[in-house]
């Protein structure tokens, strides 16, 4: 920061200002230390080169709403940025004065899946911990040619057949003790947003898999954000 002011770059002495101020600011509110570093160039690649600097743990960003196509063409930040470095990053949508408190988890019932539960709990250990898991059948919204009471049995069936892998899931990743669990039949990302609702959710967990069945998911929920995000690598 001193090297931009040495150098005359009067544009960046109010953002610096700024900076310092705001850094005072969380000092005073949260009494922690913030350091400052302020960067000259594209966010993304000045946010990822600095986090790698300091071997920083998460990356936050603030997260605007904006279009799926923004998102299918790659042009939001928190998104870009975890994906550039490979480290969580918290997508910030809302004002918060308090932690977090209720998170819901989006997993696909891997390792990896797993590994960003933990992870949530280690950043946010007195959180209440919702572990979802969704995927898309062909009794979710009727078969025709079948009757509705069909229908309903095969319903029924795939619910509880859900319900056994995420428990298995769970136990097998001794995540048993640390969450509730809730089963939806549809599309993940619809799903994630229709339990973030219902359950007041403050940050919903969510990270990208490259399987088709969860294809989307982050720009969905990205672009038109229930709650904060936190996205896991």
């Amino acid at each position: 920061m001193r090297g931009v002011a040495e150098r005359g770059w009067l544009r960046s002495v109010p953002a610096a200002e700024r900076l310092r101020h705001a850094a005072a600011s969380v000092s005073d509110e949260f009494r922690i230390s913030a350091e400052t570093y302020l960067g000259v160039g594209g966010v993304v690649p000045e946010v990822t080169a600095h986090a790698k600097r300091v071997s920083a743990d998460l990356a936050v960003l603030g997260n605007s709403k904006c279009d799926f196509l923004s998102e299918v063409l790659g042009f939001n930040r928190a998104l870009r940025v975890q994906r550039s470095s490979g480290l969580p990053v918290l997508a910030v949508s809302e004002p918060h004065r308090l932690a977090y408190t209720r998170i819901l988890v989006a997993t696909e019932l891997s390792a990896d899946g797993a590994h960003a539960a933990r992870q949530a709990l280690r950043f946010f250990p007195n959180s209440e911990l919702v572990i979802l898991h969704a995927f898309e059948s062909p009794y979710s919204s009727g078969m025709p040619g079948v009757s509705s009471e069909t229908a309903r049995d095969y319903k029924i069936r795939a619910y509880d057949e859900g319900m056994q892998r995420l428990r298995g899931f769970v136990r097998n990743e001794s995540l048993d003790h640390a969450a509730m669990l809730r089963v939806h039949l549809g599309h993940p990302a619809l799903a994630a947003r229709r339990e973030a609702y219902h359950m007041g959710a403050d940050l919903i967990v969510v990270r990208e898999t490259g399987r088709w069945i969860t294809n989307g998911v982050i720009e969905h929920l990205i672009a038109d954000p229930p709650c904060d995000l936190l996205l896991m690598p």
